[in-house]
């Protein structure tokens, strides 16, 4: 069975208004690529992106994930976007927790997901932070977290703090390897495996090199490796980030890049890493 952790579906391209395509990335176009490559069910990531131009406004994104989740639910699960950077509640407005409260009520979401940009502000620990996080674990949800590296000391802190709210931070971290690679970032990223409810998503590799398109990573692989001996199969997570991955890879390499940075792991460990894992956490979330 393979899970994918990490994809988007938008009613049409966020990312470029010049050359609108609204079939590039929707429901329909990912619906055909799950079955193309025999993906089995995948969390929907949403994302309001786009709102500064009505060609490329996804500003209920999460009302349209959660449709496909409605007419889809063998297929797809979802995390609703709370409070991400293109929002106008970030950069931290008060009230986080209704909502919160609000989308959960509304959608019934299997977990939210919240993205942020450059530095760390201080938020995770302060006390609107705190209590949102808090309130997420009451309500039994997964955190998909979308953080830089200046971020992971304050995710260590809060994760201790939090420890009951399974933590799924995006794209190895968004810490580069190779020449752009710096030795604390690394660190500070292994260091996250001593807390049991952070979990890595293996995801998103153009990220992590200066050659975005240059399959199977060899630039990453030495990083790749040393975070699936630390985190293990148990606490990795496989995703796509389709349709992101598509200006850089195919899905397939997207795929097979497990297979082959990975290969030291036995056939049941990569059977967890590409959806064992991530399946147990939705189905946990489930009976709470």
């Amino acid at each position: 069975m393979i899970v994918d952790a990490h994809c988007h579906a938008w009613a049409r391209w966020p990312y470029d208004s010049k050359h609108p395509d609204p079939n590039r990335g929707n429901i329909d176009a990912l619906l055909y690529i799950m079955d193309t490559h025999a993906i089995d069910r995948a969390v929907l990531v949403a994302a309001g992106l786009g709102r500064d131009d009505p060609r490329t406004d996804n500003t209920h994104n999460n009302v349209y994930v959660a449709a496909a989740v409605n007419d889809h639910p063998e297929r797809f699960a979802f995390f609703a976007d709370v409070d991400s950077f293109w929002s106008p509640e970030h950069h931290h407005r008060v009230g986080a927790v209704d909502r919160l409260e609000a989308v959960v009520d509304e959608l019934a979401p299997v977990g939210f997901t919240h993205y942020v940009q450059g530095e760390d502000d201080g938020w995770l620990l302060s006390a609107n932070g705190l209590a949102f996080f808090e309130r997420a674990g009451e309500l039994g949800l997964i955190a998909s977290l979308h953080l830089p590296p200046g971020w992971h000391q304050s995710l260590a802190e809060l994760a201790a703090i939090v420890a009951g709210l399974p933590i799924l931070l995006h794209h190895q971290g968004l810490v580069p390897s190779g020449h752009r690679s710096d030795a604390g970032q690394q660190e500070r990223l292994l260091a996250l495996a001593a807390l049991p409810n952070v979990f890595l998503k293996i995801s998103g590799f153009h990220y992590l090199t200066d050659r975005s398109w240059d399959y199977p990573f060899d630039q990453a692989g030495p990083l790749l490796t040393r975070l699936a001996v630390a985190f293990g199969p148990e606490r990795l997570v496989w995703g796509s980030d389709f349709p992101v991955c598509t200006q850089h890879v195919s899905l397939r390499q997207a795929i097979e890049v497990v297979h082959e940075r990975l290969r030291f792991l036995s056939e049941r460990e990569i059977g967890l890493v590409m959806g064992g894992t991530l399946q147990r956490l939705i189905d946990a979330r489930a009976r709470s």
